[in-house]
């Protein structure tokens, strides 16, 4: 009887216990094995990068966005408005560990069952195609002379 009391306080001081806090923490309060794609504050900030997680949110109607709040306000209300004209679901997250903060802002995850997705990373998942600029080569003094 007493231990049961004194679980029930500690239990009260400190809040229900979470499975793998960290990693929720991490992955804006969803576990690993949940999550389809996520992108870090920079990654957010290229149009590339958001129109991928687009597609993918397309694809994927029944996956939630969850979204840190200090995201910038031109993505979050291009992602916002995007998200209710095609009826997608997204949670704002507050980051509650200013001193452990997520390397993400934005977090696709599926709310209830394991992906168990290898490459979550946007740059990973979805690579820049970097097409090398040509440089034009002017012809130097002693070749035009010489032509």
């Amino acid at each position: 009887m007493l231990d049961q009391l004194e679980d029930r306080l500690t239990q009260s001081l400190a809040g229900t216990p979470h499975l793998k806090p960290d990693e929720q923490r991490r992955y804006l309060g969803t576990f690993r094995e949940r999550v389809s794609l996520t992108l870090t504050y920079d990654q957010a900030q290229s149009d590339f990068y958001l129109a991928r997680l687009k597609d993918e949110m397309l694809a994927h109607p029944d996956y939630q966005l969850a979204i840190r709040s200090d995201l910038n306000e031109t993505p979050l209300n291009k992602l916002l408005s995007f998200a209710s004209q095609h009826e997608l679901k997204t949670v704002l997250k507050a980051d509650e560990a200013s001193q452990n903060p997520s390397p993400y802002v934005l977090v696709l995850a599926s709310p209830s069952q394991a992906l168990h997705v290898e490459v979550i990373d946007v740059a990973e998942k979805y690579p820049q195609e970097v097409t090398p600029q040509t440089k034009t080569s002017h012809p130097s003094f002693w070749q035009k002379l010489f032509d």
